[in-house]
Parts: C-alpha cells; sequence; structure tokens
C-alpha cells in the first residue's frame, strides 16, 4: 500500500512461527495512547474474533507494538479514520478477506490471473468484487466532487456577471465624461493627465469594491470547507487570480478614455 513505517519493525514471518503477539499502530493512535511517551515496546490489549479455543469467540489478547506507521485515510479521502491497528490475519477468525494486489501493468488486465491464482491455492474460494484502486478512489468522493463541481459552476457564471457589470458601469461612467474631456483638453489639459486622472478614479473604484469582496469571501467561504479536500477555504492562488482578472477588466473599461482623448485632439 505504500503506507510508511515511521519507527520500529514491520510485521515478520518469524512472529507467526514463534507465536509472538504483535502489532503495528498508527501515529493518531500512538500520541492518544502513550501522550509524550515512546510507544515502542508498551503492551496493548486488543479484542480480536478468534478460534484457538474452539468455537469461534472475542478473546483479550495483549499483544505487543513493534512499529508505528503514518495515518492513513481508509474510509474515504474527504474524512479522517479513526485510531488503526494492524495485526497479522493468523491472529484472529475472519469469514472474508480483501486481497490487494499492487503492479506495474494495467490493473484491469489481472483479474483473471489473480483469479486463476487463487482458485489455484484453493478450488472452494468463492473470489468476487474486482475493483481497480482509481475507481474506488473516484467512487468515494463522486459525491463531493459533483457538489464542488456544481459551487464552481455558479462561481464562474458569477464572476462573469460580476466582470460584465464592473466593465459596463465603468466604461458608461467614462463614456457620459466625454463633453467634461473634451472641455478639460480645450482649456489646455495635457491628454495624458486627463487619461491619469479617469485611470485613477477607476482604479480607486476597483480597489474599494476588490477590497470589500475579498474580505466578504474570506467569510463566507468557510461555510465551503467542508465540501473541499487537500485545500483551505482561502486558497492564494484563486484569490489572487480573481483580483488580477477583476483588475484587468476594471482598468479596461477605462481606456475609452483614451479613445476620448485622440477624438478630442482630432
Amino acid at each position: 500500500m505504500g503506507t510508511r513505517l515511521l519507527t520500529g519493525r514491520d510485521l515478520e514471518w518469524a512472529d507467526l512461527e514463534q507465536e509472538k503477539l504483535v502489532t503495528l499502530i498508527d501515529e493518531k493512535l500512538a500520541r492518544k495512547a502513550w501522550p509524550g511517551e515512546e510507544a515502542l515496546g508498551k503492551r496493548l490489549r486488543i479484542e480480536v474474533w478468534s478460534t484457538r479455543n474452539g468455537p469461534i469467540e472475542l478473546e483479550p489478547l495483549w499483544t505487543e507494538v513493534v512499529g508505528i506507521v503514518e495515518n492513513v485515510r481508509s474510509s474515504g479521502l474527504d474524512r479522517d479514520d479513526a485510531e488503526t491497528i494492524y495485526l497479522p490475519y493468523y491472529l484472529y477468525a475472519v469469514s472474508e478477506l480483501s486481497l490487494l494486489v499492487r503492479s506495474e501493468a494495467d490493473p484491469a488486465l489481472l483479474t483473471e490471473e489473480i483469479r486463476e491464482s487463487m482458485i489455484g491455492i484453493d478450488p472452494d474460494l468463492a473470489v468476487f468484487n474486482f475493483r481497480v484502486m482509481d475507481d474506488w478512489i473516484a467512487e468515494s468522493v463522486s459525491a463531493r466532487r459533483f457538489s464542488v463541481t456544481l459551487l464552481s459552476a455558479f462561481g464562474i457564471s458569477g464572476l462573469s456577471l460580476a466582470l460584465v457589470g464592473i466593465y459596463g458601469v465603468l466604461a458608461s461612467s467614462v463614456s457620459v465624461r466625454r463633453r467634461e474631456l473634451g472641455v478639460r483638453l480645450a482649456l489646455g489639459a495635457a491628454p495624458s493627465e486627463v487619461l491619469r486622472m479617469v485611470m485613477s478614479r477607476g482604479a480607486v473604484l476597483i480597489g474599494a469594491g476588490l477590497a470589500l469582496g475579498l474580505v466578504a469571501a474570506s467569510l463566507l467561504s468557510r461555510f465551503l470547507s467542508s465540501q473541499l479536500y487537500g485545500i483551505g477555504p482561502t486558497d492564494g492562488l484563486v484569490y489572487s487570480g480573481v483580483a488580477v482578472l477583476t483588475v484587468a477588466v476594471g482598468l479596461g473599461a477605462c481606456l475609452p478614455a483614451r479613445a476620448r482623448r485622440r477624438e478630442s485632439i482630432q
């Protein structure tokens, strides 16, 4: 599975041969059971279904912690699992096992080979429910992915409408001031000063609106944290991208002032 062993050792065949009851635990359990202490070598009492005494029953066992591994998410990528204990299968009785096969080849092509190998070991084994890990992961986040895709579509639509509105309002305000700009130029104002005045006014409006929008977005985005995985609700790349796009569209809307300046000169 690629789970990293942090300290200690892995389970070994010698443990089975010597009938040693050993176990691996994850970081979460090590911190919870022995906070501030070394977990290696500690004894852990667990109850497992066992047939060692005849009929299947819950048997309390004292096992020795021989290794600590990193925390993993086995129930789903979008939620944390409880504390995890890793035991050799020989310690307890089970009626169903999951076999995981790691291969450099296409796993979808190994189904029949794995089935034949298992039946070769025991013809009475029922081998079923073959699944590729990528499909398993995709299914575990499918509902969350749909929600995020839907929210992203609404977000892009809202951003597009906002940019159209910003461009329209600023372009209209420049167009309304056409006569004023012409008068300023006629009275001796330099064209560059007129353009700078219009751009400065637009930049102030854009900056004020952008500041309010970013503050509101950072507060409201916390309600989306339950729908996110791997990123926080205040992703810097998204915020900076929206800010740059808004500034570019807003300042672009002020460029008609340059055309008005040319018309006045002509």
